[in-house]
């Protein structure tokens, strides 16, 4: 079985979707919240960082005064990654959050802040690859978002609530050519390209 560890730069974007308002919800601890993108907010995704790492990767190239060289990016496949693991949403207290009897919970908002980076895994039919990115946990937001219901389980307890994502990853075979020559030129590389798939919440007692 052939692994590969390739370190993406991951272009961050910032993905809106329907606001949510959810009363207090009687949910076991371990419950995990789950929010798949939609198509277009995919599609959007997967278009902005395709073209900033199509522009990045331009410098990289070869040129001489007699040849204008070029790349060709042929998408070769796409797939679903593992899950990341969990990171804590940015912009909460340092000790947590302690819910009373009544329940509560915080809303949570895109940001493009980050927390380091994560390793996810994806396979491209025998091809699997891990994947090094900058994972951004999203951030807690005084209102707007998404509201997140802490569980009953956790009432009276100090918490703070942690993000996990997906990805779909895209593989291209990238060629070079002369741009006046025909055919689609010598193949150079695999790109792999990252964009967000779904996110999940859950709520831990620290």
């Amino acid at each position: 079985m052939k692994w590969l560890k390739v370190l993406v730069t991951l272009t961050l974007v910032t993905v809106c979707f329907s606001l949510i308002s959810v009363e207090a919800i009687d949910y076991e601890e371990g419950f995990v919240d789950e929010y798949i993108y939609n198509e277009e907010e995919r599609q959007n995704a997967r278009e902005e960082i395709l073209n900033a790492v199509i522009e990045s990767s331009k410098k990289d190239i070869p040129q001489t005064r007699m040849d204008e060289i070029v790349e060709n990016w042929e998408r070769a496949g796409t797939a679903i990654s593992s899950d990341s693991p969990y990171r804590e949403v940015l912009g909460q207290l340092k000790g947590g959050y302690k819910y009373g009897d009544g329940g509560g919970g915080m809303y949570w908002g895109e940001s493009k802040s980050t927390s380091g980076t994560v390793s996810v895994g994806v396979a491209f039919g025998t091809d699997h690859v891990n994947i090094s990115l900058a994972y951004a946990p999203g951030m807690k937001m005084t209102s707007g978002g998404q509201y997140k219901s802490c569980p009953k389980s956790l009432w009276n307890k100090y918490v703070k609530l942690y993000s996990s994502r997906k990805y779909e990853v895209t593989k291209y075979r990238v060629y070079r050519k002369n741009k006046y020559d025909s055919g689609k030129g010598t193949f150079v590389r695999n790109e792999y390209i990252s964009s967000p798939y779904s996110i999940k919440w859950t709520y831990k007692a620290i």
